[in-house]
């Protein structure tokens, strides 16, 4: 350890966060002042899904004219929009919008097994939700390169419900796109007792599959090495981008 300096300071620099952390723990994220109430918050949209008819925005950078809200700011929330809600196009990945919605906390798993939404959610950095969400406008609006791939994703998803039935188009969502949403319960249940769930989220193996191939497939065209690695790298960071960097 003596003669490696680098893992000695890594080490300190470890145990100083660990030390921080016990003498100053971060304060805890607390809903009591809004739960149940109607509040106006902004926010940027760091993703969307259309489930069960209805649009799902999760925002970060979160402020409020009211400022005693919250212990703290959130991380992240979860908007479930309102009926009718989204259907203009403008909560685009992104921008910053002004929405309204009713708090509430997400609810604890009620008997052992059951699915805990609190640590689900906690662990994705989500800190509440807002119900019946609506928005009044955009703050600012910036055409991202995550929005132009979730069009992409979008017009996919159309193909597969075009060119399958629904069962066959829900298994290529997942498989290919990593959206889980339309995937029938029951070929889950089949794919999980068979062992080969990991088949339908994206994975290290859909990763390597489409990099090695078109790495492959530009050497075989005679492209240099390190211009079909970095083609190759590109893709893969699209791919991830657009499936959600799940």
């Amino acid at each position: 350890m003596v003669r490696r300096p680098l893992c000695l300071a890594c080490a300190a620099f470890v145990l100083f966060l660990m030390l921080l952390l016990t003498v100053f723990p971060p304060a805890p994220f607390s809903l009591a002042k809004i739960e149940g109430k109607t509040v106006t918050l902004q926010g940027r949209v760091v993703k969307k899904e259309w489930k069960s008819g209805r649009l799902n925005l999760i925002l970060d950078r979160i402020t409020t004219n009211e400022s005693t809200y919250f212990v703290r700011p959130p991380k992240q929330i979860l908007c479930r929009m309102a009926k009718g809600e989204g259907q203009s196009g403008t909560e685009k990945l992104g921008s910053h919008i002004n929405i309204t919605g009713r708090a509430s906390s997400f609810s604890n798993a009620g008997n052992p097994g059951e699915f805990d939404a609190v640590s689900y959610y906690q662990a994705r950095g989500i800190d509440f939700q807002l119900q019946d969400t609506r928005n009044h406008g955009i703050i600012y609006q910036k055409n991202t390169l995550e929005e132009v791939l979730y069009q992409f994703r979008y017009r996919l998803q159309e193909v597969y419900d075009a060119i399958f039935e629904p069962k066959q188009s829900g298994v290529m969502k997942a498989m290919v796109l990593g959206d889980a949403t339309s995937l029938d319960m029951q070929i889950k249940e089949m794919y999980q007792k068979s062992g080969i769930a990991h088949l339908l989220v994206i994975s290290g193996q859909h990763i390597s599959m489409i990099g090695m191939g078109l790495f492959f497939l530009l050497r075989k065209s005679r492209i240099p090495q390190i211009y079909a690695a970095g083609l190759s790298f590109l893709m893969i960071y699209l791919y991830a981008v657009m499936t959600g960097m799940g």
